[in-house]
């Protein structure tokens, strides 16, 4: 492949960049020929006078009267400078041959540099083929992104969907959770109601919707007021659990699986409208445990019996003494 003026040009700028590449170079290209060219110059001519003459032999006329006034020292210097002339004769054959062999060696250089030039090129090729499939591959990855940014959409109203159904279900798992802890409770004050002869040793009574248990809390009421007291449910004997009664002595009883401040509460307000009608009632919680400690220590204060983890007020023990009375049943 032909040199192109680029290609020289660079080449004259490495060659001019590296000095020691310059000299070979020049020690290569330095032949006959080029002298006899050079010689032909007239600056080159002087150059070439100066650079074996000295700058001595510039001077012409100079020289020549000095060659006058010293003929035998000039003889002298004339045999050296022409053992000198064969001393740079012999020394530009060797400079041929350098310059031959650094000739063979740019040759060589220049066939590496083609190949290089040919190998660039197949890389160039290789490269734009590299190219298109980069440029395939990133419309292949804006497609994807396109479609992970969908999928994410998607992903977005699917997680909002299972957001909302999560929080249906625990709104229904609460929902089910408090259905199923008041029909434990249900289940707790039915199963107590049943066993209450055992727990208080005998008497009669039962749930106020008993219409045996309603008819007793009536007569009680009208007998002290002349008719039935409506309050609020704090005070409703009507909505209490349990309501007991034995020789004379009533129960107003809340029965829960952990007893709590609001039972407490209910059982004394209960039970203190049936005193207010003079009966003789007994505020009582019962239960399987207390919710918290204070709760006992507050049923305590208030004057409220317990049954509560199998264990008796008290009280209810008195209560669990008594004997039965004619009036005791139904």
């Amino acid at each position: 492949m032909p040199f192109t003026v680029e290609d020289i040009n660079e080449l004259i700028r490495i060659i001019e960049a590296n000095p020691e590449l310059k000299r070979a170079l020049q020690e290569r290209l330095v032949d006959a020929e080029a002298i006899q060219r050079a010689l032909r110059d007239p600056e080159k001519r002087n150059e070439i006078r100066r650079a074996v003459l000295g700058e001595e032999w510039e001077d012409i006329p100079t020289i020549l009267r000095q060659l006058a006034e010293g003929q035998q020292r000039h003889e002298a210097i004339l045999q050296e400078h022409t053992q000198q002339l064969a001393m740079l004769i012999e020394s530009q054959q060797r400079h041929e041959a350098i310059l031959q062999e650094h000739t063979q060696i740019l040759q060589e250089h220049s066939q590496i540099l083609q190949e290089h030039s040919q190998i660039l090129q197949e890389h160039s090729q290789i490269l734009q083929e590299h190219s298109q499939i980069l440029q395939e591959h990133t419309r292949q990855l804006a497609m994807l992104i396109e479609t992970q940014q969908r999928h994410e959409a998607i992903l977005e109203q699917h997680t909002a969907q299972l957001n909302r159904l999560e929080s249906e279900f625990q709104s229904l798992r609460n929902e089910f959770r408090g259905l199923a802890g008041r029909f434990d409770g249900a289940e707790y004050e039915r199963r107590t109601r049943q066993r209450a002869t055992a727990i208080f040793n005998g008497g009669s009574g039962g749930s106020p919707d008993n219409p045996a248990v309603r008819r007793r809390l009536k007569q009680w009421l009208r007998a002290a007021f002349g008719e039935i007291p409506f309050n609020g449910d704090l005070d409703d004997v009507f909505m209490s659990d349990i309501i007991w009664w034995k020789n004379g002595t009533v129960i107003v009883g809340e029965i829960s699986v952990k007893v709590d401040r609001l039972d407490v509460v209910r059982a004394k307000q209960r039970a203190e409208l049936l005193r207010h009608a003079g009966v003789n009632a007994i505020p009582v919680v019962i239960g399987d445990d207390w919710a918290m400690e204070e709760t006992r220590e507050l049923a305590q204060s208030e004057g409220v019996e317990w049954l509560v983890a199998k264990q008796y007020s008290e009280k209810i023990l008195e209560f669990r003494r008594l004997p039965e009375a004619a009036e005791d049943e139904d």
